[in-house]
């Protein structure tokens, strides 16, 4: 899904200037580096992630006093 995210950046980056087209396309390359990078740390640590998510859960859930 992010694949198609930074093409459409890169469609979009043609039809701007050449300052905006590389701030456009660095912005489109961290996207994706960070998809994927938290992609591989969910698929390597399932369990922690869950964990996680449960913690955080309980935190913004838990009544408050």
């Amino acid at each position: 899904m992010t694949a198609v995210y930074a093409q459409a950046v890169g469609e979009y980056a043609g039809a701007a200037s050449s300052g905006a087209v590389r701030a456009i396309d660095v912005l489109g390359s961290q996207m994706n580096t960070v998809f994927y990078a938290v992609n591989n740390s969910l698929s390597d640590h399932p369990f922690l992630w869950a964990a996680g998510v449960c913690v955080l859960g309980w935190l913004l859930l838990r009544p408050r006093r």
